[in-house]
């Protein structure tokens, strides 16, 4: 908040998002490198763990929501998530992408 404002900082990602990269290594019909995959895989856990450990429920992951910044993924749209209250909370609506 900035005053009466409601202020939200963005973080530039050149690198697209997920579902970009998909479909311009389609298009060039290219695979991803293997390494590359599970380095990807492996930080997008971290931070879902991260998420989950403070109890933010993102409810909208999907390629499109991981992003690229200088081959670092970055989860954005946080925009349906879900702050559970205790740990016996639950998230019981639909929401997001189908």
């Amino acid at each position: 908040m900035d005053r009466e404002s409601l202020c939200i900082v963005t973080e530039y990602c050149e690198g697209g998002d997920l579902d970009q990269k998909f479909k311009e290594l389609k298009k060039k019909q290219q695979l991803l490198d293997e390494e590359q995959v599970v380095e990807w895989l492996i930080q997008i856990l971290i931070a879902v763990q991260y998420m989950h450990k403070s109890r933010i429920l993102h409810r909208d992951l999907k390629a499109r929501n991981i992003f690229l910044k200088s081959n670092q993924v970055k989860i954005g749209d946080f925009g349906i998530s879900r702050i559970l209250v205790g740990t016996m909370d639950v998230a019981n609506t639909f929401t997001g992408t189908p």
